[in-house]
């Protein structure tokens, strides 16, 4: 019996959790949500789901902290992360993938952008470390921070 995989979508944006967990449903993902750093890292310590989108911005928390932070627990190292930002800038782009994510998206996104950074997640093997997965793309911007 093939077991769905996980993702947890992090937003303090009640809205575009929605919107995420829509997009990543019809990917036959089970969806888990989180608005705040603290109950990210709750459920993640209760069980590390394969996929985590993460936001850049979330109140009362540095998003930076909490990738690495998500890293250091139990399977934090083969999750794929996806940092999800609003800010185009470089240097903050190479952070996050410096930090741990495996690849970013910028907001507002296309529906099909979003599907194809996932499906290409789910394509990966099972297990295998994130920073041995990540895109060609996404290990340039992190040598450009």
């Amino acid at each position: 019996m093939h077991v769905k995989q996980r993702c947890l979508i992090i937003d303090d944006s009640e809205v575009m959790r929605r919107v995420m967990r829509h997009i990543v449903e019809g990917l036959n993902l089970d969806v888990e949500e989180a608005a705040s750093a603290t109950e990210a890292i709750a459920i993640c310590r209760a069980g590390m789901p394969d996929i985590i989108l993460l936001d850049w911005h979330l109140p009362g928390s540095q998003t930076l902290e909490t990738l690495v932070s998500l890293r250091m627990l139990p399977g934090g190292k083969q999750m794929k992360l996806l940092y999800v930002t609003t800010n185009n800038d470089p240097i903050e782009i190479g952070r996050a993938i410096a930090s741990g994510a495996a690849d970013y998206m910028i907001k507002p996104f296309r529906r099909v952008n979003l599907e194809a950074k996932v499906a290409a997640f789910l394509a990966q093997p099972r297990g295998v470390p994130a920073e041995k997965t990540s895109s060609l793309r996404t290990r340039k911007a992190a040598a450009n921070y």
